[in-house]
């Protein structure tokens, strides 16, 4: 039987959704390597567990094939994530997401953890 005490990272993620969210993109850009930023639409766009992306931004050009396939799948990952947890609608809604931030963020968290980088 595991309890938060034995499991400190479950118990962190249910008491604070932010850290779960930050994870989840942070393996977005770690799916999309070409992907750079995007902002997910305020609460209006968010609706039956549909999400709409705006301002997608990529690090180099690419065809419009792979960006319509490369949004389409951050649509699927983001509506997975409401799926699993609906309170972080409240957390995506209105917000921009750059791969910078995100990748400072996973680095920090690797250090915490006294890994390699």
């Amino acid at each position: 039987m595991t309890t938060s005490l034995l499991d400190p990272i479950s118990g962190a993620l249910l008491r604070f959704p932010e850290n779960d969210l930050a994870i989840r993109i942070i393996t977005l850009f770690e799916l999309f390597p070409e992907l750079a930023g995007f902002t997910v639409d305020d609460g209006s766009a968010i609706s039956g567990g549909s999400v709409s992306v705006s301002n997608v931004r990529f690090q180099n050009s690419i065809r419009d094939d792979k960006r319509a396939e490369i949004v389409r799948g951050m649509r699927a990952a983001l509506e997975g994530l409401l799926r699993e947890h609906p309170h972080t609608r409240e957390l995506l809604s209105g917000r921009t997401f750059k791969r910078t931030l995100h990748h400072l963020l996973d680095t920090r968290g690797l250090r915490a953890q006294g890994e390699e980088v």
